[in-house]
């Protein structure tokens, strides 16, 4: 749903499905992956997985940066997990991501 949900960001679906209902169901998962406590052995997977669908999330529903640079004149900090989706073309090399894996997922 994250990838389709970017894609569609972008213009760049070919699956119809509706972002209101994604979104509700992106948000429950995160109230769910909330749920996992810090004994349980998959506990860093849930929480690097929750950090990836809010950035998600607030990408899709948040103006982009280019239009809030714009409106306020500052500058928003760099994010390397967002910062080319606006300038992106091609949005496949997301489903070649082991989303578990790398070090790229460490956002301490």
């Amino acid at each position: 749903m994250c990838i389709e949900l970017l894609k569609n960001a972008v213009g760049q679906s070919s699956v119809q499905f509706s972002r209101s209902d994604a979104v509700q169901k992106l948000t429950l998962f995160i109230a769910f992956l909330e749920w996992v406590r810090p004994t349980d052995g998959n506990y860093t997977l849930a929480q690097r997985l929750r950090k990836v669908v809010r950035r998600v999330l607030e990408h899709v529903l948040e103006p982009s940066q280019k239009e809030v640079a714009g409106a306020g004149g500052g500058e928003l900090p760099f994010d390397p997990m967002l910062a080319n989706f606006n300038d992106m073309n091609d949005l496949d090399w997301l489903n070649t991501i082991d989303w578990t894996q790398g070090s790229w997922m460490e956002f301490n």
